[in-house]
């Protein structure tokens, strides 16, 4: 992080500075070039690039910015957008870098539902959250930014300035009517309604003979006897003689080559593990058959490409005069080819993402003259969190609940409308593998029948959502609890790039200060939710000093995790070195409440003494040079307490462009409280630890500093610190500084 404005210390946010090639992807509309000359009158050199090189290290994706006059359209620029962050995602796991992905969805991420044909790409914004967590050195964002009637200069002038003056909100959505939206994961209420299903309703289904899908559909038999139309990959062959008493896959595996050494036949291991497979399968799209019939309903099974419009209408229109016109629709098809970005392949992408995709776009058009009462898509958790390894699957899913939040808005209350975000089953895709992983990691599954209740609960619920999460096992625990997202800043400092830290030296080393410290989370927590105005930093722990080497970069890496809470939010912070050394932790409390009693506190203690040292700064208990020398003058000091005068940051000398506090006043409270315990336990001491540093107002400079003591041992002191104004406003709080001896000194 570097103490100037980020407009003056080079491409950043949250502090971070890349250094490295900066390319812009071409959005072909020229938003991409009036960009690149944003960014060259802000002293930063980048380039328009169709596709993104593998050394890039700033990238600012466009795609999401095309024109898109068909499904096709939006499939290929977000097939581009995979590509590009492919191109990087080997270097990004080493290396720090940013990545900011900038889409049109209506300034809201679709949420409005206010642009059908734009919200086909908005499985952006999953691309970038998953790229986060396969590459987590990179500072990632995401930029939805409505165009409306707006110019390309506007666009790029709003883009540009929301990178550097924006904070680091992962997700912010800019509409042109001026609106700024945060994107965040709240839970919300609903009420059970009646459910719009009768016998009389067609309900098509994609991916529903099998698994999950026939799960939650048998479910829907049960309590509203609709008739069912099934569509998916399985062909329903005739099951060979030899197989019909096999009960199991090693079993019709033994069937089969006993078969085969009787016929002749040469049969290689995959093969019969292959149609093993198919025989199962077929055996499971029967029994969901049955099972509908046997709770009422009608229903008939058709294998087709649910990609194909085409396949889709000539099974409807075969089974049209059996069954009705179509009032509902059940998009669930999906499969998964898990790998990380960099080794996933462009046949993986297609497979997986049009599946979801396409095949949802090709339903809706062959059902797009049907009276439909009812669409609901199976979306995954996945499209809001990312997840590592399904960057395909998770983007497809996005366009998912996008599109759900268009279909609501075009059909009214005319029309049901969900798409739910399941988290991981018992059954379904998730293998014993994968569920083995997920006991370990203390996720619950969702139970079959667990989730078809819900799945039926939620067509039946009465709130407004379109989108609804279920995260974790139905009754085992909250919905819609999203991990939060860890975001990471480097810091690199040297001797000459941080000049007031040579005024900062211990046995000829200059040492980071605590107030540094407090600084640099004040400006985390600043970027990361800039909408709060209430900061705090507690629990503030030195683990290990941070000392530069002289003529040597000294980086520090800090981590920190966004969670949100009833009145602001919180981010637990880690400091660590190159070597990964934990050198401090702290927590960043934003929206924090300001302390009533604060005005009594912050009077003067009694009985106070003339200070009797003949200086402040003796080189060794306060071994500060003159940008630390914040201490005009004690004003008194005793056991209960001290009172001192200081200068601020401006009066010392300091640069005082950027900065959240002025660290040199909270430095001082820091030595007044080290005097304080020198008088206290007899003794030389240093800070270890803070319990909280409250900032009430960093627009005044404090003047005086007042100590209030509440505990000392023998090697230990604890003790309060209130910085004031001229006026007595209380301007910083410092509760619960610890001090310790130090440890080149005898105990008492």
């Amino acid at each position: 992080m570097n103490e100037v404005p980020l407009s003056k210390s080079g491409f950043a946010w949250s502090g971070l500075r890349v250094p490295g090639r900066v390319v812009v992807t071409d959005d072909r509309t020229g938003v991409a070039a009036a960009v690149v000359t944003r960014l060259s009158a802000r002293g930063i050199k980048s380039e328009v690039v169709n596709e993104v090189p593998a050394d890039a290290r700033v990238v600012i994706l466009l795609h999401g910015l095309r024109d898109v006059k068909s499904v096709a359209d939006a499939i290929e620029l977000q097939r581009d957008a995979f590509l590009a962050l492919k191109a990087v995602a080997g270097a990004f796991e080493k290396e720090i870098g940013a990545v900011v992905s900038v889409q049109d969805s209506g300034g809201d991420f679709g949420l409005r539902g206010a642009d059908p044909a734009r919200a086909w790409t908005a499985g952006l914004a999953a691309l970038v959250r998953t790229f986060a967590l396969e590459c987590p050195r990179a500072v990632v964002r995401s930029i939805d930014c409505e165009r409306g009637s707006q110019s390309t200069n506007v666009l790029a002038d709003k883009i540009v300035s929301e990178l550097f003056e924006g904070g680091s909100v992962q997700e912010v959505g800019l509409r042109a009517d001026g609106v700024r939206n945060a994107l965040v994961a709240t839970e919300s209420q609903t009420h059970e309604g009646k459910i719009s299903l009768s016998s009389d309703s067609v309900i098509v289904v994609s991916g529903g003979a099998r698994g999950v899908t026939a799960a939650c559909t048998i479910e829907l038999a049960k309590q509203c006897k609709p008739k069912f139309i099934l569509l998916g990959r399985t062909a329903l062959e005739s099951e060979p003689a030899c197989t019909v008493a096999a009960v199991d896959e090693g079993a019709i595996k033994r069937a089969l080559i006993e078969n085969a050494k009787v016929t002749g036949e040469k049969l290689v291991p995959a093969a019969i593990g292959k149609r093993a497979q198919e025989i199962l399968a077929a055996r499971e799209v029967m029994a969901t058959l049955s099972a509908l019939e046997k709770w009422g309903s009608k229903a008939a099974y058709r294998a087709v490409d649910v990609r194909d419009s085409s396949q889709i209408r000539a099974a409807l229109d075969e089974l049209r005069p059996q069954f009705g016109a179509v009032t509902g629709l059940l998009h669930a098809a999906g499969v998964l080819a898990d790998k990380m970005l960099k080794e996933k392949t462009v046949e993986q992408f297609d497979r997986v993402f049009d599946t979801k995709v396409r095949g949802l776009s090709a339903l809706l058009d062959a059902v797009s003259q049907e009276p439909l009462t009812m669409i609901c898509m199976f979306s995954s958790i996945a499209a809001r969190t990312g997840n590592a390894g399904q960057s395909d699957y998770a983007m497809a899913n996005e366009v998912l609940n996008a599109v759900a939040c268009a279909e609501r808005a075009k059909r009214g209350a005319s029309c049901v409308v969900r798409s739910i975000g399941w988290g991981p089953w018992e059954g379904g895709m998730v293998t014993p593998t994968l569920r083995d992983h997920f006991t370990e990691r203390g996720v619950p599954l969702i139970s079959l029948a667990g989730g078809a209740c819900h799945f039926v609960d939620e067509l039946r619920s009465q709130g407004t959502d379109t989108i609804s999460v279920v995260a974790r096992s139905v009754g085992a625990g909250a919905l819609g609890v999203v991990a939060p997202k860890t975001v990471v800043s480097s810091i690199e400092l040297t001797d000459t790039s941080h000049l007031y830290l040579n005024d900062h030296k211990v046995a000829g080393a200059a040492v980071v200060p605590v107030a540094i410290v407090v600084e640099w989370c004040l400006r985390f927590g600043r970027d990361l939710c800039p909408e709060f105005s209430n900061l705090a930093v507690e629990n503030i722990r030195v683990m290990k000093s941070i000392r530069l080497t002289k003529g040597a970069a000294t980086v520090i890496e800090m981590r920190g995790a966004v969670e949100h809470t009833a009145h602001g939010a919180t981010v637990a912070v880690e400091l660590r070195d190159a070597k990964n050394v934990l050198l401090y932790t702290a927590r960043i409390v934003m929206g924090a409440q300001v302390n009533p009693q604060m005005k009594a506190q912050a009077q003067a203690p009694a009985s106070l003494e003339r200070y009797a040292e003949p200086t402040i700064y003796d080189g060794y208990l306060l071994f500060h040079g003159p940008l630390f020398q914040t201490l005009a003058e004690i004003e008194g000091i005793s056991s209960a307490g001290a009172v001192g005068h200081l200068k601020g940051m401006a009066e010392l000398g300091w640069s005082t462009e950027g900065w959240q506090s002025d660290p040199a006043t909270n430095d001082g409270a820091l030595q007044l409280a080290v005097l304080w315990a020198r008088k206290a336990i007899a003794g030389p001491t240093l800070p270890m630890s803070v319990g909280a540093v409250r900032i009430h107002d960093a627009s005044r400079t404090a003047t005086r500093g007042v100590v209030r003591a509440r505990e000392a041992g023998s090697d230990r002191t604890l003790c309060d610190v209130f910085l004031v104004a001229d006026d007595s406003t209380i301007l910083t709080e410092f509760n619960g500084i610890e001090t310790i001896r130090r440890p080149d000194t005898p105990s008492a």
